[in-house]
């Protein structure tokens, strides 16, 4: 047991604090993190088999944490909105302590699906109000952009993003409805050239899948892994690299 939350008391928790609803990640390491819910506030876990505790709490009570994300060197990283504090994403360095790591892209309205590499690139999907983007942030804040939907550029074949997966090699997978009907998912690299990985039947009918579940995870050498329902009957969980 790494950390348990009970309305009395805790394991390396307060009591009252709360870890309902949040989605731990792991590292290399076996370090832990995750979101905690707690009175008046939000905070960040972070831990391992040893020890772990509240690393960072939100100012205020209107502040607004999402989910973390964790690399290998313990860094962690969430997106804070509302509330006292600048809007954007917020880092915990092992070292450091909490601090503000960025607002990028610009003109950024909302940040979700954090995650961080090794090297402590941030990929996440920006909103622009109700349009999204596929981008990484490098350390000296120069951003990456991997793929935008058509309400930010007017002649990109998707119409909306769904939640995607980071990888240690820079590269971008998701699901992505297309503006055509139906949906797809891709891989793209950094230097703007992408993978087809699948199709489901609405876009190309020859196709066995009829739907993909609208998250999946990227390894490090490019392949990903989804769920779907298949045209045949039934559902499975497929890995590819597009061949």
């Amino acid at each position: 047991v790494q950390v348990r939350s009970g309305a009395d008391s805790g394991f390396n928790i307060p009591a009252f604090y709360s870890i309902s609803n949040s989605q731990p990640v792991i590292n290399s390491n076996g370090d832990v993190s995750l979101r905690v819910f707690s009175p008046g506030a939000m905070s960040v876990w972070f831990g391992n088999a040893q020890n772990g505790g509240i690393v960072y709490q939100t100012a205020d009570t209107e502040a607004i944490i999402g989910n973390v994300d964790l690399n290998d060197a313990g860094l962690i990283v969430w997106a804070e909105t509302f509330g006292n504090n600048a809007p954007g994403v917020w880092q915990y360095s092992p070292v450091n302590g909490a601090s503000y790591r960025t607002n990028r892209p610009l003109g950024t309205s909302a940040w979700t699906a954090l995650e961080i590499d090794n090297d402590a690139n941030i990929a996440l999907r920006a909103s622009f109000s109700g349009a999204y983007a596929y981008a990484s942030v490098d350390p000296a804040n120069q951003v990456t952009f991997y793929a935008e939907s058509s309400g930010i550029d007017p002649g990109s074949p998707w119409d909306f993003l769904f939640t995607p997966a980071f990888n240690n090699s820079q590269q971008i997978g998701a699901k992505l409805q297309l503006v055509s009907g139906g949906n797809e998912i891709r891989v793209f690299n950094a230097d703007g050239t992408s993978t087809l990985i699948a199709q489901d039947s609405s876009a190309d009918p020859t196709s066995p899948y009829s739907s993909f579940r609208n998250s999946g995870d990227l390894t490090d050498d490019g392949r990903f892994v989804f769920a779907t329902s298949l045209v045949s009957g039934g559902a499975g969980v497929f890995v590819s690299d597009g061949s």
